[in-house]
């Protein structure tokens, strides 16, 4: 099979900076501009390989030489950026091969909301997430954390998505949601974790957790001779 890359992670980076950080506004208020600058921040601290990191710290050194944040600033920015020497086009090769082998024939809301590359750009987002929390010192557990919220409620456009998501990360749970979990029977991953929470044993477990939450709503497990089709992470193993 197709091995995870830096690819589909810078990938998804790029489609975020091009579409998704100006929908509405011209300007970034001051706390979005923040968000923004944290998110870089944590990128040159944790992506994968120096050289990709540079290309981060090179960025984030452009927006701390600015007040404010325009559009077209931003735009001027993201059309000579790239990470490294990664490609700059919307590749996904460990992605879209994973849609392929894992998704294939089954519904899900991103093949609506991001049906020009397949739900690509989502799982390359959650690679990043899985990349940096795997990353993150023990010590800094809640700084991550707490950029990686930030940044996907602030920064992501699927408004249903930020919803559950923000709904998992602060910990509560509506009674509609407890009603279904009693009805189809209750699974400790559907759990909700706050990201702040002070018995958090690392950031990469907060993120799986999250992930695992995501993957059994959109794409509930199918169970044959007692196994799953869909298996949660990380595994005993």
């Amino acid at each position: 099979g197709v091995e995870i890359t830096p690819q589909d992670m810078a990938s998804s980076i790029l489609y975020n900076f091009k579409y998704e950080i100006f929908k509405s506004v011209d300007h970034l208020p001051p706390r979005r501009f923040q968000i923004l600058k944290d998110w870089i921040s944590l990128l040159r601290t944790y992506f994968p390989y120096s050289h990709n990191r540079a290309s981060f710290t090179q960025l984030g050194r452009q927006l701390e030489e600015v007040k404010s944040l325009s559009a077209k600033k931003w735009d001027r920015m993201v059309s000579t950026f790239r990470v490294g020497s990664l490609d700059t086009g919307s590749t996904w090769p460990y992605c879209e091969q994973l849609n392929k082998e894992t998704y294939q024939g089954r519904s899900s809301l991103f093949s609506g909301k991001y049906s020009n590359n397949g739900g690509a750009y989502p799982c390359g987002l959650w690679l990043t997430m899985h990349s940096m929390s795997i990353r993150t010192p023990k010590d800094d557990v809640m700084e991550t954390n707490e950029v990686l919220y930030n940044f996907i409620t602030t920064f992501f456009g699927c408004k249903s998505c930020v919803s559950h998501f923000t709904r998992f990360a602060s910990g509560s749970t509506t009674s509609l949601a407890k009603r279904k979990q009693k009805r189809r029977g209750h699974h400790p991953v559907e759990e909700t974790i706050p990201y702040d929470g002070h018995d958090m044993p690392s950031s990469a477990i907060w993120v799986w957790a999250a992930h695992n939450n995501v993957n059994l709503r959109l794409y509930p497990p199918i169970h044959v001779d007692g196994n799953t089709t869909f298996p949660l992470y990380p595994t005993e193993q």
